[in-house]
């Protein structure tokens, strides 16, 4: 935050820099810092949630584990995917995409029900009134585990229920996982900062390790702070045969 009063003194033409753009909106320096901080928090440990939920989940299960990291050897041998892997090279991979749209559906990198105020007016949603300055949420997590969007088996982590679809289904039910990140113009700036992370990240990791996670059972502790922080979760890793 130190760096948010530094800013002040600069001259006006730094209004073009983050805080002073911030402050032309209307901003105060409360609000600047409270934006400051949300950056860090939605722009940090929500990815590295989603990453580890892609690690965690694929290493529990050994079906799922064996079958990405065949696919990756698959476009490594087949020299489909660079060094290190583009964003558009990762999303060629179906069951790479499978498998991170899956970890993110089973455990969203945030939490919440990220409230919007009912503008002046009021609004009618689905035949109830909603009076203007009332608080809505969303309950995503119900969302991402509603049997009728995903499948009576929605509470069991099976990546296949996205390659065994047709392509506009596939598509409308990735859609369905992406609002974990909002949408219009509430979607998350960072969302596709955030896939393309995860991408690279999940990938990369198995293409040049072997993970095995020493209790399988019970991989980790997890606490819940809007996000999911694991602790004491320890794994045998080696170097992967893939090249």
């Amino acid at each position: 935050m130190g760096l948010l009063h530094e800013q002040q003194s600069l001259e006006p033409r730094t209004l073009t820099m983050h805080k002073g753009s911030m402050i032309k909106h209307g901003l105060d320096q409360v609000e600047c810092e409270t934006e400051g901080l949300f950056m860090i928090i939605a722009g940090t440990e929500s990815t590295a949630s989603a990453i580890r939920s892609a690690l965690v989940h694929a290493m529990t299960s050994p079906l799922v584990y064996q079958k990405l990291k065949d696919e990756i050897h698959t476009a490594v041998r087949e020299g489909k995917v660079s060094s290190p892997i583009t964003f558009q090279e990762a999303k060629a991979l179906p069951y790479l995409q499978a498998v991170i749209y899956e970890s993110i559906r089973m455990r969203p990198p945030l939490i919440g029900y990220f409230p919007k105020v009912v503008p002046p007016g009021g609004e009618t949603l689905l035949g109830y009134h909603l009076p203007a300055g009332t608080s809505i949420g969303t309950n995503m997590s119900a969302i991402l585990s509603s049997t009728d969007i995903f499948g009576p088996d929605a509470g069991v982590f099976r990546p296949e229920r996205f390659t065994e679809l047709d392509e506009d289904s596939c598509k409308r039910m990735k859609r369905d996982v992406e609002l974990a990140f909002g949408s219009g113009q509430w979607m998350c700036m960072g969302k596709t900062i955030a896939f393309m992370e995860i991408n690279k990240s999940v990938f990369e990791i198995f293409r040049a390790f072997d993970i095995q996670l020493v209790e399988p059972f019970a991989p980790s502790t997890i606490a819940t702070y809007g996000t999911f922080l694991e602790s004491k979760m320890m794994a045998k890793v080696s170097k992967s045969d893939v090249s």
